[in-house]
């Protein structure tokens, strides 16, 4: 279930940046104002924050995983 999560908001944090990168493009050519180019970093920033926190609560996971069945899963 979390790596499904993780996968969701790994495309979600991709299709954020390529959108922040169009805007950025269209705002250097005159196309749109300063606030969209705005509205389009904070979405990408949250996405990429999402994203984090769910590899975060994996890890965590994963960690009391490995102390529970004293099993090693991670390689660090």
């Amino acid at each position: 279930m979390r790596l499904a999560i993780i996968k969701y908001k790994a495309e979600s944090a991709s299709l954020a940046t390529a959108q922040y990168n169009i805007s950025e493009k269209e705002f250097i050519m005159g196309k749109i104002e300063s606030y969209v180019l705005n509205n389009h970093k904070s979405v990408q920033t949250t996405a990429f924050t999402e994203l984090e926190e769910a590899r975060s609560a994996l890890n965590n996971s994963l960690l009391r995983l490995e102390v529970l069945s004293n099993l090693k899963i991670i390689n660090k």
